[in-house]
């Protein structure tokens, strides 16, 4: 009997021991998350001047994982970083994933403005980049719970920041062009009219330029709009021409000898020059303003802010070698 009391006492310890060394491994995981976050960025413009200092900031975010998430998962069958699973198995229901179209309308609903972390008077500009579609987000992958929310605008303040390195003078458009909107009552089919007014102010202000950006990204699937180059995942670029201009010409020869000089150095980068004209396209996209311009789709809805900011590296590069020939 007294052998028994010893064996149950020897078993209680054990089990005591493993909980206590849980408890302090859970609690560990707990103070480590609350340290990421605190060392880690959490608003946009942060995250852009990190991502220009170390090209590799992004792996903090991939890497940091918590143990405490797979433990609810497995126990609880809801997955903490997707929100709408507990309702799903709390209430019954049924969450059914939005997939952005190809005009970026649903994308309206969850535009997140980023104002430039690195403003700074440029003098004289030659190259101007801006976004008629502003609401078009990358991923959000790994970024959900830092108030990140990678889109079109931080790409091209990431492509500004990298010229202006090169020593071309380059500004990005800043103005909230969906407010704009949301001032006049205007649907999105009323972009291109929204954006074509910051257009026209800054080529007043500024009629030096040489290249204007219409920076966009694709609604295409992940395995269509990225490529692996050495190792590196790279978002895949598509120019844009519309035929519905009657100097269209030029257009088309900027956007032929841009994506000449990639496919020279990386064939598999882009995807060509695709032509629009007729129903239900713009078919002009403001390129009757200046034959200098070019309507540029980098990467995917699905496309991580690192891919995209591969391509930039390299697009930054081709624009330079194209304006120093100019």
């Amino acid at each position: 009997m007294k052998r028994r009391f010893k064996a149950k006492k020897k078993k209680d310890l054990k089990i005591r021991y493993f909980v206590f060394l849980f408890v302090l491994f859970i609690l560990f995981q707990f103070l480590y998350s609350i340290f990421m976050k605190i060392q880690l960025t959490t608003t946009n413009e942060e995250f852009i001047q990190k991502l220009l200092n170390d090209s590799n900031h992004h792996l903090k975010y991939e890497k940091k994982t918590n143990i405490l998430e797979p433990v609810f998962n497995f126990f609880m069958d809801v997955d903490l970083t997707k929100p709408q699973t507990l309702l799903e198995k709390s209430f019954k229901y049924e969450y059914k994933e939005v997939t952005p179209s190809s005009d970026g309308e649903t994308s309206m609903l969850e535009f997140h403005y980023i104002k430039d972390p690195n403003q700074e008077k440029i003098q004289n500009p030659v190259v101007y980049i801006y976004n008629s579609h502003q609401a078009e987000n990358y991923s959000t992958k790994n970024y959900e719970n830092y108030g990140i929310t990678p889109n079109v605008m931080m790409a091209s303040y990431l492509l500004k920041d990298k010229l202006n390195s090169f020593g071309i003078s380059t500004i990005a458009e800043e103005g909230n062009i969906i407010e704009f909107m949301k001032m006049n009552n205007w649907t999105h089919a009323y972009s291109y009219v929204a954006s074509r007014y910051y257009i026209e102010d800054t080529m007043k202000k500024n009629p030096n330029l040489k290249l204007l950006i219409d920076l966009h990204r694709d609604s295409i699937l992940k395995k269509d709009s990225t490529v692996t180059i050495d190792g590196k995942d790279y978002a895949k670029i598509l120019f844009v021409v519309g035929l519905e201009n009657k100097n269209y010409q030029k257009n088309l020869q900027l956007a032929e000898t841009l994506n000449n000089k990639i496919k020279e150095k990386y064939p598999t980068l882009t995807r060509g020059i695709i032509k629009k004209e007729g129903m239900y396209v713009d078919g002009v996209y403001n390129q009757d303003l200046s034959p200098n311009m070019i309507l540029l789709e980098v990467g995917g809805y699905e496309n991580l802010v690192s891919e995209v900011n591969n391509t930039i590296d390299i697009l930054s590069i081709i624009i330079k070698e194209y304006m120093e020939e100019q």
